[in-house]
Order: structure tokens, then sequence, then C-alpha cells
């Protein structure tokens, strides 16, 4: 069994080789074992702020177990998936602009 740090350096380096980059050391970094996340009372909920697109959820938020984390997971990408369909709808993507006149046509750029 790996201590907090030890631990905590080898999810940094598994996430920069996940990604393809060279890894650069995090301005903080906290490690934390699955063993003592253990909420007294389930908040029931995620929490989501559509103004700034950012969402908090974990096993925090319906159970103290991997399932929560789930569960929490599932629900935010719910919350975003419905934001960016909402977003879509009111995005007029065949306007145009002055350098690009609209003409009707749905155009998409993959970068």
């Amino acid at each position: 069994e790996d201590d907090p740090d030890t631990a905590g350096e080898a999810l940094v380096h598994a996430f920069f080789e996940a990604i393809g980059r060279e890894p650069v050391a995090p301005r903080h970094r906290v490690a934390h074992r699955w063993r003592f996340a253990r909420p007294a009372e389930p908040a029931g909920e995620v929490f989501w702020d559509p103004r700034r697109s950012l969402g908090a959820g974990g096993d925090w938020s319906y159970a103290a177990r991997v399932e929560g984390a789930f569960l929490a997971g599932h629900a935010l990408a719910g919350r975003l998936l419905g934001q960016l369909a909402a977003d879509a709808e009111s995005t007029d993507f065949t306007a145009g602009d002055a350098a690009h006149p609209g003409d009707g046509q749905l155009a998409l750029e993959l970068v």
C-alpha cells in the first residue's frame, strides 16, 4: 500500500502519460485515499452553475462508495449535455458575419 505522496506522484505521472504530454509539476496536489471518503450525510445532488459551465460532484453527492461517484459523474454529464443542447438551440450557426456571410449552410471546422 503506497503512502499518499507516492500515490499522488504515480497518478500525476499516469495522467500525463495518458494524454501524451510531458509531465509538469502541479501547483497543488493532494492524494486522498478512498477509504477515508465517508461523508456524514450525502448531499443528495450535484451542483451545477450554468453561467460558468462548472459543476461539482463526487462520492459525497449520493453515497460514500464508487457507485456514488459514478452516479455524480453521470448526473454532471447530463447537466453539461443539457446546457450544450440549449446553447446550440439558441445559436444561429448559419447567420455568418461580415467576414463570412451566412448562406444557410452549416459548416464545422475541427482542429
